[in-house]
C-alpha cells in the first residue's frame, strides 16, 4: 500500500476515536454536577421571575 493511502486511513478512523474521547471526557464531567440540585432549582427560579416581570 502507498504511504498517502496510510494517511487517509488513519484520517478517516481518528476522527471517530476522537468524537469518542471527547464525548467521553464531556460525561465523566457531568457526575459531579448532580450535588447542586439546589443551585438548578435557584435558577429555574430566577429565570421564571426574569420572564414573568414586566417588560419595560
Amino acid at each position: 500500500m502507498q504511504p498517502v493511502l496510510y494517511l487517509y486511513l488513519f484520517l478517516v478512523l481518528i476522527c471517530p476515536l476522537g468524537m469518542g474521547l471527547m464525548m467521553w471526557l464531556m460525561m465523566r464531567g457531568r457526575g459531579h454536577q448532580e450535588d447542586n440540585e439546589g443551585s438548578a432549582e435557584r435558577d429555574l427560579a430566577r429565570l421564571r421571575a426574569e420572564v414573568a416581570a414586566p417588560i419595560t
